[in-house]
């Protein structure tokens, strides 16, 4: 196998859910841009690199887990929403970990 084969079969790969990310990027930037929000340089770059990073994250697990037909509509909405998903976590976090724990150690 050449390198050119190998680095085309990468990016058909990882084409799909590059995209899926960029549409999610340009939806979420519009919607801020709508809503006229005011933010600054730093507040845009955490926005967007909060939602990449949700996007990427989703990305990945459906890859790992056999869902790409899903990954074409879970990609982009996870990195439209992966803002507000940080922000719910980090304002519940206590509720969350409390659940959690709960599950895996259950009170005697």
């Amino acid at each position: 196998m050449s390198l050119f084969n190998y680095l085309g079969d990468v990016l058909s790969d990882s084409a799909s859910w590059a995209m899926g990310i960029v549409i999610g990027i340009l939806g979420k930037i519009s919607y801020e841009i709508y809503m006229k929000r005011a933010l600054s340089i730093i507040q845009w770059i955490a926005v967007i690199g909060l939602s990449v990073f949700c996007g990427y994250q989703t990305a990945i697990y459906c890859q790992v887990n056999g869902h790409e037909t899903e990954s074409t509509w879970a990609v982009p909405m996870a990195t439209l929403m992966g803002e507000k998903i940080f922000i719910y976590i980090m304002t519940n976090y206590k509720r969350i970990l409390t659940g959690v724990l709960g599950f895996f150690m259950p009170k005697k």
